[in-house]
Parts: C-alpha cells; structure tokens; sequence
C-alpha cells in the first residue's frame, strides 16, 4: 500500500529531464551528488537511466558513478535472467551483444572509500537509516556545491523524510548531530511500488475472486485508503 492513495506519481518522461538537470547543474558547479537507493530494483533502473542520458550527451559523459559493491552484484544477476527485463533492454542484450550494466564509468565503491571529486553516487539505504548513504552524507554534508537528491519513498520517522520535509538540522544514529549545508532536491517519478491503478486492476484480474486481502507496507492513511477501495 506505499502508493495507495489516489495522487498518482510523476510519469517518467517528466521525471527524467528533471533528474538530468539536478544532477547537471551540481556536476557544472563541482559537487558530489548522493542519491539513496535501494540494493535492488531502483538502483538498476537508475544506472541504466543515467548511462543512457550520458550516451547521448544531455548527462555530462565523463561524470563518474561511484555505485556500492553491493548493487553492482546484484546488478549482474539482472542481466544473466535478462528475459525478465523490459524489451527495449532485452533487444539491446541480444541484437548489440552489450553488457548494458557494464559501462566504463561505474566505480565500484565500498565502506572504506571516499568520492572527494565530482561526480554522482548511489548507495542504500534509500532512506538514510544505515548503510553507505549515511556514510556519504557525512561527507558532503558540508559541502554547498554538493547535493542529495531524494528520489525514493521516505517512510515517516526515518532520517531521509526529516531531510524531505526540510530539516537542515539532524541526528545521526541518535548521537551526530549535523548541520546539512549541500543542497537537498526531491524528485518525484521513480518508484519500485504500483500506484493505486495500477494495484486494483492488479486484484480485480485474479481469480477465482478473492475472499480477502492483506495490505501491508505503507503509511496508515494509504493503507486504509486502498483496503476501503478493495473492500468496495
């Protein structure tokens, strides 16, 4: 139930050029841009969006992508079961014969590694409760030309969402205090969850009928929203 309210997301042929031209205008300046992300799903979706924008000049080409070890190996499992992905990309892994995960500007990174030049990085968690996002915040956090753009869902109570609604000051682990100098951008249109259309056509099509139906994952107001639309 993450989207189970009626405001549907932003479509992705809006999103994008809005995500191109955040990250564009930190990049000019000489920032780091830290987006969140989870391990799976939307970090693959991400690297193959931004690799395309920078294959076709609207994303600055040489920026790099500093990627967590983590994502990347799960990153390869995508390609191996690649008649699970969309056509466009299954066409690219078959008529090309490319790896399109595999592209020269990826940097793996991990727990120990530091990004103190421009360029973007995408590391979990997606709402900065733990994991290298939390690490890297640390690191731009002082900076005015860097930037984290928060593109994921942030669940009420966890730090990305006191960073969404606009908190410049916040808590670390309950003990770090840190004063967010850089830049925060919220883009709206990527998500791992269907919306609200496209979850009811999703149970009206099973069958036979269904006798009852558990919502789970999301805030209360979504979820009674959606169970009362199921309910009808």
């Amino acid at each position: 139930g993450t989207f189970g309210s009626k405001d549907l997301p932003h479509k992705r042929e809006e999103t994008d050029p809005i995500l191109v031209e955040s990250i564009n205008q930190t990049l000019r300046e000489g920032g780091r841009v830290l987006i969140p992300v989870p391990i799976i799903g939307l970090s693959q979706e991400l690297i193959y969006t931004i690799t395309k924008y920078q294959k076709l000049g609207s994303l600055e080409p040489s920026a790099e992508i500093f990627v967590d070890k983590s994502i990347l190996e799960a990153t390869y499992i995508h390609e191996l079961f690649y008649d699970y992905l969309s056509k466009e990309i299954k066409t690219k892994i078959l008529n090309e014969n490319i790896s399109i995960f595999n592209y020269k500007n990826l940097k793996a990174i991990n727990s120990k590694s530091k990004v103190d030049k421009p360029g973007i990085i995408l590391v979990p968690s997606s709402m900065l409760m733990g994991g290298l996002s939390v690490k890297f915040l640390k690191q731009i956090h002082n900076d005015p030309l860097s930037k984290i753009i928060l593109i994921s869902n942030q669940a009420t109570g966890t730090l990305g969402k006191e960073i969404q609604t606009g908190l410049t000051e916040v808590t670390i682990n309950g003990q770090q205090k840190l004063k967010l100098k850089c830049k925060i951008d919220c883009i709206h249109g990527f998500s791992n969850h269907s919306d609200y259309n496209q979850l009811l056509a999703y149970i009206s099509r099973l069958r036979p009928k269904l006798k009852r139906v558990i919502i789970n994952h999301g805030e209360k107001p979504r979820v009674q929203n959606l169970a009362s639309s199921v309910n009808k």
